[in-house]
């Protein structure tokens, strides 16, 4: 069975009528069956292949994305680039289904500038097994870079359960001081992890991946409804809310 959220930009637009209104600058409900790479998704540039290896093809069915453990890695150009401009947010949201975890943990889905880097992600959002059979947790890491930390939530999610999973980055002015959050069904999962790393991206946020992994330590997951919005900025109060914001949702 498959859910759509709305739109959280639709609710951006009301509660931020005084800040300017959030942009949705990507979106695919990956309603096409079939090789991902070269579909067209509701909004944002063709989906393509990431690096040179073709192995275990991205594939779309029954209305998801199946992201396993190895093999190709894709990206798609959002429709208009993010400014990582201090006070501003870029919002990521999408209906998670972990069905497998290995090992240490790897992460699948991130963001990236210029369009096509292999090497410029941030952040990146992993899942690792929990210490309970049957169950896993998610982590963030602000970027790809030396000395990045990953920060892994302490809360267990079960495997095989389909949740929405929403991340916000916020620019911050000053070097190493972007901030990162994760919500799950609308509720906190991880907050106030601060940059760690490399120097964080000068000027634009170009591109969404997905990301097959390591043999070993990927999990075997589907994605569905990916939306990411650039968001202006708001009050304290409401950008304090965003990660807790319930991802509404109705049956397709």
């Amino acid at each position: 069975m498959k859910f759509k959220p709305l739109a959280l930009f639709s609710a951006f637009s009301v509660s931020m009528s005084a800040h300017g209104s959030a942009a949705l600058v990507f979106s695919d409900n990956f309603s096409t069956s079939g090789a991902l790479v070269g579909t067209t998704p509701d909004l944002g540039g063709n989906w393509t292949q990431t690096g040179t290896i073709a192995t275990n093809p991205i594939t779309v069915a029954d209305g998801s994305v199946a992201v396993l453990p190895n093999g190709q890695d894709v990206y798609a150009t959002l429709s208009q680039s993010v400014p990582t401009t201090a006070g501003n947010s870029i919002n990521t949201t999408f209906d998670l289904t972990v069905n497998a975890v290995q090992s240490t943990g790897d992460y699948f889905l991130h963001l990236s500038d210029p369009v096509g880097t292999t090497s410029n992600f941030y952040g990146r959002i992993f899942a690792r097994p929990s210490a309970t059979v049957g169950f896993y947790q998610l982590g963030i890491a602000s970027n790809s870079g030396t000395g990045t930390v990953t920060t892994y939530g302490t809360t267990d999610i079960a495997l095989g359960q389909t949740i929405g999973v929403s991340m916000t980055w916020t620019f911050v002015a000053g070097p190493a001081n972007d901030t990162f959050s994760l919500s799950t069904d609308g509720s906190s999962y991880i907050s106030g992890y601060t940059w760690t790393g490399n120097a964080e991206p000068t000027t634009q946020i170009t591109a969404v991946n997905l990301r097959q992994g390591s043999t070993g330590t990927a999990p075997t997951i589907t994605v569905d409804n990916l939306e990411v919005n650039a968001i202006p900025e708001p009050s304290s109060a409401l950008l304090a809310g965003l990660g807790g914001l319930v991802l509404l949702r109705r049956r397709r």
